[in-house]
C-alpha cells in the first residue's frame, strides 16, 4: 500500500501522516526531509541557491523514487502535485488524500509558523494572505482530484479511524 497525502503548507501533512502511517503499520516518509537529505542542502537553501526550478526537478526525482516502495505513507510538499507529471505518478502508483483546510485556517497556521518555508519567508502579511489566496485557487485543482478529501481541522481519533476506513477501501 501506497498512500500521498496532499494539501497546502500548513495543512498538517507530516503531522497527521506520522500518527496515520504509526495507527497503519506504514512507513512514514516526508518528501521534503527525503529531498534535504539527498540534495545535502535545506528546501530554504536549494530554493535561494539554484531557484524553485531546480527544487522542482529534485521533487519529481524523489516521487518516484518512493513511488516504487511499498508500505508507505507519504507526505508530499504542497506543490509536489502540481508540477511535472507529478499527479500522474501519484494517481497511478498510490492512493492520494487530500488533507483541506478553509483559508482562514491555512492563513491563521502559516502566519504563526513561516520558518521553513521558502516561498512565505519575505511576505508580510497582506502579502501572505493574497499568496495563499492565489496559489491554494491554482493548486486546488490538483488537490481536488485526490482519491479521498479530508478536513484536516481538528483532527482526532474518530477523524483517524474515519480516513483509515476510506483508505482500506481505495487499496490499490
Amino acid at each position: 500500500m501506497k498512500v500521498f497525502l496532499l494539501g497546502f503548507m500548513g495543512s498538517g501533512k507530516s503531522t497527521i501522516g506520522k500518527k496515520l502511517a504509526s495507527k497503519m503499520n506504514l512507513e512514514f516518509i516526508d518528501l521534503d526531509k527525503l529531498i534535504e537529505s539527498e540534495m545535502e542542502c535545506s528546501v530554504q537553501d536549494a530554493f535561494a541557491l539554484k531557484g524553485e526550478h531546480y527544487f522542482r526537478e529534485q521533487e519529481t526525482k524523489a516521487l518516484i523514487k518512493v513511488s516504487k516502495q511499498e508500505n508507505v505513507l507519504v507526505a508530499l510538499g504542497g506543490g509536489t502535485p502540481c508540477f511535472e507529471n507529478n499527479f500522474e505518478i501519484i494517481s497511478i502508483t498510490g492512493i492520494s488524500v487530500y488533507l483541506q483546510l478553509e483559508k482562514v485556517d491555512l492563513y491563521n497556521r502559516l502566519s504563526k509558523n513561516r520558518g521553513g518555508r521558502p516561498l512565505l519567508m519575505s511576505l508580510n502579511e497582506n502579502e501572505l494572505e493574497t499568496y495563499i489566496n492565489s496559489t491554494l485557487d491554482t493548486r486546488e485543482e490538483f488537490y481536488k482530484t485526490a482519491d479521498i478529501t479530508i478536513n484536516g481541522k481538528d483532527f482526532n481519533a474518530e477523524k483517524y479511524q474515519i480516513l483509515i476506513e476510506e483508505i482500506n477501501t481505495h487499496d490499490k
